[in-house]
């Protein structure tokens, strides 16, 4: 797997970056790869099928709203949220049974996440619904 540690100055430099590693992956077979970023500015992105009108009620700040490339939800992202994108072969061949599908693969990454975080925290991380850690049941984490 290949880590890449990037941040770039804008949200859309950020989102832009994820599409091509993405692009790139599923074009070239390049491999999994593991990227690390953090915003700089506030921004809110939406997931790929979110209409917008439905998501962003207010935006008092006037804050950029974009779009990914990913599902999920809408989310207000600014300096200090630690982003990662993972990119894994999907294969139904893969020795990995867990890599076998999006649902499994969810499954597979979050309880490794709730693991790492658990044992740092020294607190219980519970999984809810597919993709949010939470601890005492305040979610910190969500994962698209």
């Amino acid at each position: 797997m290949k880590i890449f540690d990037r941040s770039f100055d804008t949200p859309e430099q950020n989102l832009a970056c994820d599409e091509a590693l993405l692009e790139r992956c599923e074009e070239a077979n390049t491999g999994e790869i593991l990227r690390f970023w953090e915003p700089r500015d506030y921004f809110i992105v939406l997931g790929f099928s979110n209409a917008w009108k439905d998501e962003v009620q207010k935006n008092p700040r006037s804050l950029p709203v974009l779009r990914r490339v990913s599902g999920g939800g809408t989310v207000i992202q600014g300096p200090g949220c630690l982003n990662y994108s993972l990119l894994l072969k999907i294969d139904s061949d893969a020795s990995r049974t867990a890599l076998k599908g999006i649902v499994s693969a969810n499954q597979y990454i979050m309880e490794r996440n709730r693991q790492a975080v658990e044992s740092v925290i020294r607190k219980s991380v519970q999984i809810q619904g597919s993709t949010d850690l939470t601890v005492d049941n305040l979610k910190f984490s969500g994962n698209s």
